[in-house]
């Protein structure tokens, strides 16, 4: 159904007459009537009740003509939404993650938001998964990237992705071949814990406590990246997602391993905004890439978004 014939129709209701509507729109008055005619035709059933001096919707006028207005409505919203990507030249955009997601896939994200918007550009700094809703919040941040755990209170999720911890070790390690594993395997080697994470450490260690496992971490810290470089060496198993490990995995340095403890699956990954502050429309373009980003990993058979190497130029 064309946009002019629904605001024939919109107009039509609004003026209560085919002629004042046709004068309202500066068309003839036959085209109107002729639109109308024909979608009454197309539907089986009268539109309006044709009466002396105007016309009334029917009940099957006034489904259609709701339909109308709120097809319209959207038409507008979307239209307005265009026009400002349209002007976007400029902005800067504040952006919150977690470490692990610094690595492929907001590298990868962001580089393709680039080369759309080239005059936009980005802060955009790690932290953990507790501090993320937090910076968000206070306005430190205009977008998060977290796990979608605990207090949502004042926060919009903009997109949402199930991720599950795997055991991750390095390609030669004893459980490397293991299509799964459980924790009680895994304490029989040293342990890499990362420390004091907000709400993921303590839900790792209350799996642990239901296993009946005690896990003496070798080594605990808060960076990334000296951990994956702990991982790499085969010197311990640590637990994260697949997005941390994702080029690594790719180039079978190290194994991702799904654990049998199912509350360690099905962990809400998430892109998050404020409810009461409104964003500016390079925030709200950003966040909006970021959650379809995001959602093209759920997929099936989706492996996670990795950035493709850089041709080096000729000499």
């Amino acid at each position: 159904m064309h946009a002019h014939v629904l605001r024939y129709l919109e107009e039509v209701v609004r003026r209560g007459s085919i002629r004042k509507a046709a004068e309202a729109l500066n068309v003839a008055s036959s085209a109107v009537n002729r639109q109308i005619l024909k979608l009454e035709a197309s539907l089986g059933a009268p539109l309006f009740e044709r009466r002396t001096g105007g016309v009334r919707l029917t009940p099957a006028g006034e489904i259609l003509a709701r339909h109308a207005r709120e097809t319209l409505y959207g038409f507008a919203r979307a239209r307005a939404s265009i026009d400002d990507l349209k002007g976007l030249k400029t902005g800067h955009v504040k952006i919150v993650a977690l470490d692990s997601l610094m690595v492929d896939f907001l590298p990868a994200a962001l580089e393709e938001f680039h080369r759309l918007y080239p005059g936009v550009s980005f802060s955009v700094m790690a932290s953990g998964p507790s501090d993320v809703g937090e910076e968000v919040l206070s306005g430190e941040a205009d977008i998060g990237l977290s796990f979608a755990l605990g207090d949502m209170e004042h926060l919009k999720v903009i997109a949402r992705i199930p991720t599950a911890m795997h055991a991750i070790v390095a390609s030669g390690h004893p459980l490397a071949r293991r299509r799964v594993v459980r924790l009680t395997d895994c304490v029989q080697y040293p342990l890499a814990l990362v420390h004091d994470t907000l709400p993921l450490t303590p839900l790792l260690e209350g799996e642990f406590v239901r296993a009946g496992a005690e896990p003496a971490a070798l080594l605990r810290s808060n960076s990334m990246e000296f951990l994956r470089q702990a991982v790499k060496s085969g010197m311990c198993v640590a637990f994260f997602t697949r997005l941390g490990f994702a080029h690594e995995i790719e180039k079978k340095e190290v194994v991702a391993i799904p654990l049998a403890e199912t509350r360690l699956s099905g962990i809400p990954l998430a892109v998050i905004v404020p409810v009461r502050r409104r964003l500016s429309v390079a925030a709200t373009a950003v966040a909006d890439h970021l959650g379809r980003r995001l959602q093209l990993l759920a997929k099936p058979g989706a492996a996670p978004l990795v950035r493709a190497p850089r041709r080096r130029r000729a000499s």
